[in-house]
């Protein structure tokens, strides 16, 4: 028997009163208001405004059970902890939004065929919790103001025999040509001491008969959990996007007692190797440069997402060129993770911990449930137990450092197929950072990277968290250039603030000249960025990790790539441009320049592709008001390098020429081609102002 019971349930606001009676069948709930499930409270009209707690009934009918068969309650997602009884009785409770919870109720389901299920819903929110929200509780990715109460995912009666399959998971420790081994685990409730016989199956896509496996398990009544490890003759392995395919495995277990099928569960599985060490990333012996972005929750609604709007997020990464998702603080949608697996982006996993919560019990317990709930998908490559940025550094100081290491230490002991980080790196971010007062205008300071990475190079391995602000281009404000109060509520605060630090509102004539100055310096700064973290790719540099991919809910101001409608914004091209496989760049050039001064920069060709690119010619353009000057190079790109051309300088004439040239003002450009078979692979182009200085000029 599989019995949903999604659909129109009745609710009410909590009360003293209405606790002590809503669990019973007789109480006349026909005033309550209708409330959907899947969903939050928020999207009813009747609960707009309301922060819960809520309480929640539904009956149902369910048909009788067969001799030995065993009933469940499984609840896939409540946000955030709830108590539930059926007919009367209490079942428990739960905490934690994104993994499933799941009751026995077979002697109840066995008195009657009617039946009443109560459940109160409480979602607190910050500072007054220590709920486990993540994103929810991050007033830069979600509002303060919205409440994600709610049960927001299925609840279903399920049946099984006298052994149930409560969990599964598969985890692929080791891959490589003709061999691969694979981890399988269950959590087995059993109804009294017994032995059972344990059937898995793997079928690849080239071999549809599948691999099988059997082994013998000896439970004892109660929960139980086994471990067994298969091994996979001539795997096919799962490559990310760009270095192979994605062939993924279906991975079906049965449990047999006395020679019948008692319960069983499949999942889908990639056979990939994952190996980090100094933050330098392999796969399958592979070595790969991350380049990613951080991903918010699709919308800040997650039971009103649907599947399209979540495999489009991943395609968008794509389009853009990024071969790895930060799952920033929140644990997505089930479609996230299978959009993932089939189109080879990496995932970088982060647990829902919330920057002003010390305790450990339950942060560990819920990093377990994330394991089991999504160990099996291959483009995971990291578990991560805490943020970056100053709020994550507060944190800690608090105590939170304890609560990082411990849930590293669960996640590594859980899963060993992957690594497991305490906290995402945050020095790198703040050396190429321009810092508060700048957003992006000035350009990342790689130069005190490299600086950094002569003294201590792990410290300038990976770049994450770091970007520049911009408006979102359907929001308006209606009073200009007095911001409206209600946009600048709901926007993320800290790019909100750095942003109107750079361009105050009363600076242009208007908001179309303010907020496409900042759009296009953040497409600016995003360009500089990541040419110049692809030039020191390897050494120091072997990733980035930019802030952030998209919008949770529609922010006037944010450091987002595409806004929460999914338009691109100009700094999204700009990064399709940088990711180019194969792509001139220059370095050195200053930020402005006058007249009599020298112009040094050097000229590099980056080759992200896996092979040599062939003879190539680069043609370099240097030209100022009235005059220019050309260089014309030849060579090869190995597979997968950072190739120094040459170093040029050249001095520029004196102003008198400039003011022969034309009116100001005056910019000097650079403009870099790459050529091959005379045929044109790509460009690239810089321009900065010619200034005024001493002397009129």
């Amino acid at each position: 028997m599989r019995l949903d019971l999604s659909g129109r349930w009745a609710a009410v606001e909590a009360t003293d009163a209405l606790r002590r009676d809503f669990v019973r069948p007789e109480l006349d709930d026909r005033a309550w208001q209708e409330v959907r499930v899947p969903g939050h409270w928020r999207d009813e009209a009747s609960f707009s405004c309301s922060d819960g707690p809520l309480l929640y009934r539904k009956r149902f009918e369910a048909g009788m059970l067969m001799p030995g068969e065993r009933a469940w309650l499984v609840m896939e997602g409540v946000f955030y902890e709830a108590d539930v009884w059926l007919d009367g009785s209490y079942l428990g409770d739960t905490e934690g939004y994104f993994f499933p919870h799941c009751f026995e109720v077979t002697a109840l389901l066995r008195e009657r065929g009617e039946h009443l299920l109560a459940v109160e819903v409480a979602c607190p929110r910050p500072p007054g919790g220590r709920a486990l929200l993540g994103a929810w509780a991050d007033p830069g990715c979600v509002s303060p103001s919205y409440n994600p109460g709610g049960i927001w995912a299925p609840v279903r009666v399920v049946t099984s025999g006298p052994v149930r399959l409560a969990a599964l998971r598969a985890a692929c420790l080791e891959a490589r040509q003709g061999r691969a081994v694979v981890e399988l685990a269950a959590r087995l409730d059993a109804l009294e001491a017994l032995k059972v016989d344990v059937e898995a199956t793997l079928i690849s896509p080239v071999r549809p008969s599948g691999t099988k496996f059997t082994w013998q398990a000896h439970l004892a009544a109660g929960p139980n959990s086994a471990r067994w490890r298969a091994v996979v003759p001539e795997p096919e392995l799962w490559w990310p996007a760009g270095l192979g395919g994605q062939p993924l495995y279906e991975v079906a277990v049965s449990v047999l007692v006395r020679g019948a099928v008692s319960d069983s569960r499949s999942l889908t599985t990639g056979l990939r190797q994952v190996r980090a060490r100094k933050m330098t990333w392999e796969l399958n012996g592979e070595r790969v440069f991350l380049q990613g972005a951080e991903l918010v929750p699709t919308g800040r609604a997650l039971a009103a997402v649907s599947s399209e709007d979540v495999a489009r997020d991943v395609a968008v990464a794509r389009e853009a060129g990024l071969n790895l998702l930060r799952v920033k603080q929140h644990v997505g949608r089930p479609e996230l993770y299978r959009a993932a697996d089939q189109a080879g982006m990496l995932l970088w996993q982060d647990l829902p911990l919330p920057g002003r919560w010390s305790g450990k019990g339950q942060a560990v317990r819920q990093a377990r449930e994330a394991v089991w709930l999504l160990a099996h998908h291959p483009s995971i490559v990291a578990w991560c137990g805490g943020g970056t940025g100053r709020g994550a550094a507060q944190w800690a100081l608090r105590g939170g450092w304890a609560t990082q290491r411990a849930v590293k230490r669960a996640t590594d002991l859980a899963d060993g197929s992957r690594p497991a980080l305490a906290h995402v790196p945050g020095l790198a971010a703040r050396l190429v950072s321009p810092g508060p007062g700048a957003s992006g205008r000035g350009g990342p300071r790689l130069g005190r990277l490299e600086r950094a990475a002569a003294i201590w190079p792990g410290a300038a391995r990976l770049v994450a968290g770091v970007g520049a602000a911009s408006s979102s281009s359907g929001l308006r404000p209606e009073r200009w250039p007095q911001l409206d109060a209600e946009m600048l509520r709901q926007s993320c605060v800290p790019d909100k603030a750095q942003l109107l630090a750079d361009w105050p509102p009363e600076r242009p004539t208007s908001f179309d000249c303010w907020s496409e100055a900042a759009r296009e310096a953040q497409a600016e700064f995003v360009r500089s960025l990541v040419e110049g973290l692809r030039r020191l790719r390897s050494y120091p540099v072997s990733g980035f990790v930019l802030s952030r991919l998209n919008d949770a809910q529609e922010c006037f101001v944010s450091s987002s790539l595409v806004d929460y409608e999914r338009r691109p914004k100009p700094a999204f091209a700009a990064l399709g441009r940088a990711l180019a496989p194969l792509l001139p760049v220059a370095s050195g050039l200053g930020e402005s320049y006058r007249a009599n001064s020298t112009v040094r920069f050097s000229l590099w060709v980056l080759n992200a592709q896996p092979v040599a690119s062939g003879e190539l010619e680069l043609l370099a353009t240097l030209a100022w008001p009235g005059g220019g000057c050309s260089w014309r190079f030849a060579g090869v790109a190995p597979a997968g390098s950072t190739s120094l051309v040459a170093r040029k300088a050249t001095a520029l004439p004196g102003w008198a020429d400039f003011e022969r040239a034309g009116p100001r003002p005056w910019q000097l450009r650079l403009e870099l081609v790459l050529l091959r078979g005379g045929n044109k692979v790509s460009s690239n182009a810089y321009a900065r102002p010619l200034e005024p200085g001493r002397k009129g000029w």
